[in-house]
Formats: structure tokens, C-alpha cells, sequence
């Protein structure tokens, strides 16, 4: 019987053969090539997302082009493709050397999560944040912005960017056409045909919790909606008041927030 070798969708993070990785750190990519050419192909998977780890950029091209890597291969314990390794190791370099090379930046992980989402989450590693943006930057010049919303939470690339504070990334993503609004999911519950409408959380509700006057401001003018809607129908007027975030109360207010929007439960912002 043949001996089973596993596909790329089968691909886990196994070691690879030791003289492979050395070789991989010498960064000769003849021998690389050479040595890879004697192994069952997803060992060449296998290097790539190696190689996406540790951001040697300079072998993605040959891995895909010589070596037959899968550049879209999957590491199925969290269906991260070997671009999201690349956006979360801050790898610009590699970023840019497989999306050069076709990889696809819509894949999702079991997450949720786009690539650009992968790298917008590393504006908090506050020791290489230019490294991060810098990801970012690579990711939007080429394929522009990628939607992702997360499964669990709700998280987008501008609500987590919103979140933490950082107007540079905030305004990279709208340049790039990232919707400062999040669409609608129904208009009312059944049982209660007059209750309020509900959708996701926006960029505006993550603004108004962290009483962020100065990212409402961008927000507003960027043209989001002060009396949008989360999961339980609560606007951003809701989160002020809960936060007691009042020093954005007026400035909601004068944005045309309604004070009589109540959520699902009935409640007013108070």
C-alpha cells in the first residue's frame, strides 16, 4: 500500500525535516529547492508557512514558483491560510511577496477573520506598532480593504481599530472604502413588531463606549450614523449614558442622536 501524505487541507504545523530548515535559514534556495525536490509536496506547504513565520521573504517566490507550495495552503486547526501567519507575525515583507505571488486576502479563519483583520489586531503590540501599520498599508495598496466580521464578537477591522484609539489606521481603512456603518439585521423582533430595530456593533458604539470625542468626531464626519443600532437595539447614545462617557453626550446630541431610541428592552439612553 502507497504510504499517505497529506494534502495542503490537511496541512498541520509539523516540524520540517531538520536539514531543510537549516538550509532554509542559509537562505540558498537551490539547495532549498534541491532538498524539498525529494519530499512528498506538502512538506514544501509546510516550509512556506515556515518561511511566512519567520518572514524570509525572499523564499516565497521560489517555494510557489519551483517548489509547487500551495500559496492559498491552510493550516486546518484554525483554517489560517499561510497570509494570515504572515499579517500576524507583522512580516511585511512576506505580505507582499505572496499576495505577489496570488494569494488570496477574502479567506476567512474559523475566526472570522480576513488577513487585513490579522493585521489590524497587531496595532496592539505596542513594541513594533510601524511594523503593523506597515502590514496594513501593503495589504490595502494591493487587494484594498477585505470586510470581516468576527463570529463571536462582532469585530471588524475598523471597530477593533476604533476600539484601541489609533485615528492613523482608522483613516487608512475609510480612505480604502471600509464602511463606517454596519448594516442593518432586522427591522424588529417578531413577537414585538414596535420594538427597536436591531444590527451590529459599529465603529461608533466602540467610540462612544471608550468616550473617545475625538474618534466620534472623525466618525460623524466620515458620516456614521448616531443613532445606529447594536444586537440589542441599544444606539451610541446608549453607551455614553452606560459608560457615563458624558463629556460626548453633546456632541452626539448635535449630531442629530435621538434620546428617545430605546433598545430591545425598552430602555432609554439615561
Amino acid at each position: 500500500m502507497d504510504a499517505y501524505y497529506p494534502s495542503s487541507r490537511d496541512l498541520r504545523f509539523q516540524d520540517l525535516p531538520m536539514e531543510i530548515a537549516a538550509i532554509m535559514n542559509t537562505g540558498d534556495i537551490d539547495a532549498m529547492c534541491a532538498a524539498l525536490s525529494t519530499q512528498p509536496r506538502h512538506v514544501a506547504d509546510t516550509a512556506l508557512f515556515r518561511a511566512a513565520q519567520f518572514n524570509q521573504a525572499g523564499l516565497i517566490g521560489p517555494l510557489v514558483s519551483r517548489c509547487r507550495a500551495d500559496v492559498n495552503a491552510v493550516d486546518p486547526r484554525h483554517n489560517d491560510t499561510v497570509l494570515h501567519v504572515a499579517a500576524e507575525n507583522r512580516a511585511v515583507e512576506t505580505v507582499q511577496a505572496l499576495l505577489a505571488a496570488g494569494a488570496a486576502a477574502d479567506k476567512k479563519n474559523t475566526a472570522g477573520h480576513s488577513t487585513l483583520m490579522c493585521a489590524v489586531q497587531q496595532i496592539v503590540w505596542q513594541n513594533l506598532p510601524g511594523r503593523a501599520v506597515a502590514t496594513i498599508k501593503a495589504i490595502l495598496d494591493t487587494v484594498g480593504y477585505v470586510h470581516s466580521c468576527g463570529v463571536w464578537n462582532e469585530e471588524t477591522p475598523m471597530t477593533f481599530a476604533v476600539a484601541r484609539g489609533d485615528d492613523t489606521v482608522v483613516k487608512m481603512l475609510l480612505a480604502a472604502g471600509a464602511p463606517v456603518n454596519s448594516p442593518p439585521r432586522a427591522q424588529g423582533y417578531k413577537q414585538y413588531p414596535d420594538a427597536a430595530p436591531i444590527g451590529f456593533l459599529a465603529p461608533l458604539h466602540a467610540a462612544a463606549k471608550n468616550g473617545d470625542k475625538a474618534m466620534i468626531s472623525l466618525l460623524l464626519s466620515a458620516g456614521a450614523d448616531p443613532n445606529g443600532r447594536d444586537k440589542k437595539g441599544r444606539t451610541p447614545l446608549h453607551y455614553v449614558c452606560k459608560h457615563e462617557a458624558f463629556a460626548c453626550y453633546k456632541l452626539l446630541i448635535d449630531a442629530g442622536a435621538s434620546v428617545h431610541a430605546y433598545d430591545s428592552d425598552y430602555k432609554y439612553p439615561q
